[in-house]
């Protein structure tokens, strides 16, 4: 069985100390085994994003908590994007777009910067 390989943002890494210190920590375990394993299997029921997150999946941490990821099918890879919650600024202003190409037997990472204008698209707030 080939598992796919978990990465995970700078803020993913951040949420994890708070997902420690909450005592979510077997739940979060439990759900990134599942990923690791198949991250599009049905149960826990996960959601499609959309908006700023298109692309992304979220899974249910608890109640509030949520587990938010974008998944790679041809790469094997699954990046964590939140442990905590991916209503807090999971994408703000400037992000890192993680972009993976796949040059003969190894994985390649090229980071493309976006700025997101602040007041919008139009301009306006």
């Amino acid at each position: 069985m080939n598992n796919y390989k978990l990465i995970y943002t700078k803020q993913a890494k951040k949420d994890a100390e708070k997902v420690t210190s909450s005592g979510l920590k077997s739940k979060v375990k439990e759900l990134l085994d599942n990923l690791r394993k198949d991250p599009l299997q049905d149960y826990p029921p996960y959601e499609k994003l959309v908006g700023d997150l298109a692309g992304a999946y979220s899974r249910r941490i608890n109640i509030q908590r949520r587990l938010v990821c974008q998944v790679y099918k041809k790469e094997k890879i699954v990046k964590v994007i939140r442990m905590w919650s991916h209503y807090e600024g999971a994408l703000q202003n400037h992000d890192f777009v993680f972009d993976f190409i796949r040059r003969g037997s190894s994985l390649h990472r090229r980071y493309a910067f976006c700025h997101r204008h602040p007041f919008g698209r139009n301009g306006r707030q």
